[in-house]
């Protein structure tokens, strides 16, 4: 049986940020005991790999494992309890109430300092959960165990994506690459409707291109037909049939055993906490995606679940609890994906966005060649758009489609929001040229000279 000591570091949650908090503070605080309560069977997931097991690039859900609680101890002298499921925190005796899968029973264990990473969880609006067998989705390791066991057992090959942002994107190139045709389904009128109507309107464009998928956007009435399983939905009176059906619907912050400790939410329904990761309740710290971070191009807080945001949270929030004093600086969002020959980044704010908090903004696009045309494959191009203040010429968010060399682009603009310099300094850089390599004229260079 679990049986910490009272003196005890606990981190509740065991993925990007417990993990990190747990590595950190056992790093900062030696001789003290570190301990992550995690209530799945796994802990330290890949979860941002999930589609690529749909696919089959990776073989098995168990190689999203970072790794297992004997391996973490092993490596990092931090005990991990999986399977114990965290019921209340009684903030006034500092302790932990827990019950592990093998138990009914409740215990209890006192903290010195704690961390509550207890991530987010999936979206669910046409509460579908639980109710359908073919009905699953992305959001854990366990779920993936469900669909693979699932999709290896059936003979129909007709998904419906419920969302087309990043995850159900992603989730129909895989099951296009497994042979499957894929419906994809969102009450929005473009894909990606958190970014500017013509990024989205670039990647409606590489779904048109795809046979295997149907899409149907703007859809206000959906209505779901079967027992034990979803056999046809009703989209907007659109009669489709099913055999597998995915939520994609984005996340919400898991704050539940934060709301019933006291622990403050922030304007985004999440967890609040200070630039050091404290909570409203002292000697409770927060990371990942429970909280609410500060924008760095806006100064407002905001709700931006991604692992690599959680996983440097994390490691602020596990220096601290162990007594250090650093600070979790206001983050720059940026994030990529693959979707099908293309790859999608952005950085930044959108242009919604900027405006929305009151910024008087100008944007320029264009697209080019990858490469000169001696070494590029036809219609092989890149796609840039930027955001900028109108009057500083500040940089406040880029977004990119084409090949690889988009996260470089991506990573290159964010330096430039970072230090808050003007899109000027591109017009008169010295990029690269090579024949095969790089392009004769950049494409940051061809947007800041259209900007001027």
């Amino acid at each position: 049986m679990y049986k910490p000591a009272n003196t005890d570091i606990i981190i509740i949650g065991g993925n990007a940020a417990g993990a990190a908090a747990a590595a950190r503070a056992k790093r900062k605080a030696p001789k003290r005991n570190v301990f992550i309560l995690e209530a799945s069977p796994y802990f330290s997931t890949a979860t941002c790999d999930i589609p690529y097991v749909v696919s089959e690039e990776i073989k098995s859900p168990r190689e999203l494992l970072h790794f297992t609680p004997e391996r973490f101890l092993l490596e990092k002298n931090v005990e991990v309890s999986v399977n114990t499921q965290v019921v209340g925190i009684d903030t006034k005796a500092k302790q932990v109430l827990y019950r592990s899968a093998q138990s009914t029973s409740e215990h209890a264990v006192g903290y010195s300092s704690l961390v509550l990473a207890t991530g987010s969880v999936a979206r669910d609006p046409y509460q579908l959960a639980g109710k359908y067998t073919n009905h699953f989705f992305l959001k854990s390791v366990e779920d993936l165990e469900r669909l693979v066991h699932f999709t290896a057992s059936i003979a129909g090959k007709n998904v419906i994506i419920l969302g087309a942002g990043y995850i159900g994107l992603e989730a129909a190139e895989g099951f296009v690459k497994k042979g499957f045709s894929v419906t994809i389904i969102d009450q929005a009128a473009l894909p990606l409707n958190n970014q500017d109507i013509e990024v989205s309107q670039k990647v409606a464009e590489i779904l048109k291109l795809q046979t295997q998928i149907d899409v149907f956007f703007g859809v206000k009435t959906l209505k779901f037909f079967g027992n034990n399983a979803i056999t046809k939905i009703s989209a907007d009176g659109r009669l489709l049939e099913c055999d597998i059906v995915i939520s994609a619907l984005g996340v919400s912050p898991n704050t539940e055993l934060a709301k019933s400790a006291g622990i403050k939410l922030g304007v985004t329904g999440a967890v609040k906490v200070s630039s050091k990761t404290e909570t409203s309740v002292d000697k409770i710290y927060a990371a990942g995606d429970c909280c609410e971070i500060t924008d760095a191009v806006t100064g407002q807080p905001v709700y931006r679940p991604l692992a690599t945001t959680a996983r440097a949270m994390g490691w602020v929030a596990g220096e601290n609890a162990a007594g250090g004093r650093e600070v979790f600086a206001p983050r720059i969002t940026s994030s990529g994906f693959r979707l099908f020959s293309s790859f999608v980044a952005f950085t930044g704010v959108t242009e919604f966005q900027a405006k929305n908090r009151g910024l008087i903004t100008q944007s320029v696009s264009a697209e080019v060649g990858r490469l000169v045309p001696f070494f590029a494959k036809r219609h092989e191009t890149t796609f840039g758009r930027l955001v900028v203040e109108k009057n500083t010429h500040r940089l406040l968010g880029a977004s990119f489609i084409g090949g690889k060399e988009v996260a470089g682009l991506t990573d290159m603009a964010t330096l430039l929001i970072q230090q808050k310099l003007p899109v000027t300094v591109l017009k008169d850089m010295s990029f690269v040229y090579s024949p095969p390599l790089a392009p004769f004229t950049h494409l940051l260079s061809i947007l800041s000279k259209k900007l001027f």
